[in-house]
């Protein structure tokens, strides 16, 4: 176990890409699911060294199979993606019918799989007579996907929500990378940073002061930590810390930087909101790549747990800052108090 599991704060790669995955207006959507994985059409496209296969090889098959496809090169395209680009790691986002819901999930093997399971259907002999209902075409080639969560479309950031509007079968979303991460954890590390989101659920106008008091509280909480932790590049990096505001009713309040900073404002956070740390730091392996993170976490409970009447004064500026926004933090690995 490494301090990243006991505390519950969820690992992403920073060279992963992020894809978004149609689902032909939701139909196949529910089996993607539960089946754990992703399909692309155009059966008559496959391969016999599919794992191995160039697109300009892709674009001949598109042209003989489909003679009269009047966009080879969009179906080439695709296809090269889903075979050679996508890669175990990866985030891939797919929506349901009308696109209220989103499913993300990480791809889980860099190899394709043909499942011919079930007998293919002709791709234009939909119709099943047993039940006046049309069927659909069986999707061979198949990546595996680790599902790890679906999210309504109108809880996602904004920006993130204009990602629907794509027509592509798959698309690219590298430039949404910041808002899928926030969208996959609130609290999560990726390189050599870390982030933590606030939630900021009130559905109205956000008073000023009120926000300002929010940010007020984060003063608060850093003149906690480095006056109990002596540490000159703690504060240093506590200095250098970056906010994100994305409120216009309800909406993120995410901060970010150096990993030892914003884990220890994490652990005051959870902590304010009614946590209580029972981290194991014997069973943590002090392999982490940020020195000193694991002793300064473990300082900063015992900190906490023998400073009540401070982390009191604390609590009673969240709670204000929880009535007047109605706030919520991260989950972590916490017990009640």
């Amino acid at each position: 176990m490494n301090i990243f599991d006991a505390l519950g704060i969820k690992q992403i790669k920073e060279d992963v890409n992020y894809w978004f995955v149609r689902t032909q207006g939701g139909d196949y959507f529910d089996d993607f699911v539960a089946d754990n994985y992703i399909g692309i059409e155009w059966e008559e496209i496959i391969p016999d060294n599919i794992s191995n296969v160039k697109q300009e090889d892709i674009l001949k098959m598109v042209v003989e199979k489909y003679p009269n496809e009047s966009r080879p090169k969009y179906i080439a395209n695709q296809i090269n993606r889903f075979i050679n680009e996508i890669k175990q790691g990866d985030i891939v986002l797919i929506p349901n019918k009308n696109s209220e819901i989103i499913a993300i999930g990480e791809v889980s093997e860099d190899k394709i799989y043909l499942d011919y399971s079930q007998d293919k259907y002709n791709i234009f002999d939909f119709f099943d007579e047993t039940d006046g209902q049309e069927t659909l075409p069986k999707l061979c080639k198949r990546r595996k996907v680790s599902w790890l969560k679906p999210i309504k479309r109108t809880e996602l950031d904004p920006y993130l929500q204009l990602i629907v509007y794509s027509h592509n079968t798959i698309v690219n979303i590298n430039h949404y990378a910041n808002f899928v991460d926030r969208a996959m954890s609130d609290f999560y590390v990726k390189g050599n940073k870390a982030y933590f989101t606030y939630r900021i659920n009130k559905e109205n106008d956000i008073n000023f002061m009120a926000l300002s008091s929010m940010m007020n509280f984060n003063n608060l909480i850093i003149a906690f930590i480095n006056k109990n932790i002596n540490d000159n590049k703690l504060k240093e990096d506590m200095n250098n810390i970056v906010c994100k505001i994305n409120v216009q009713s309800k909406g993120p309040v995410q901060i970010s930087g150096a990993i030892a900073a914003i884990f220890l404002i994490g652990v005051v956070s959870t902590s304010l909101f009614g946590g209580h740390y029972k981290l194991d730091i014997e069973v943590v392996k002090l392999e982490f790549e940020t020195p000193g993170v694991v002793e300064k976490v473990k300082e900063l409970i015992e900190v906490i747990n023998e400073n009540p009447k401070e982390v009191q004064e604390l609590r009673e500026e969240l709670k204000k800052c929880q009535e007047q926004l109605e706030l919520t933090i991260p989950d972590t690995n916490t017990s009640p108090n």
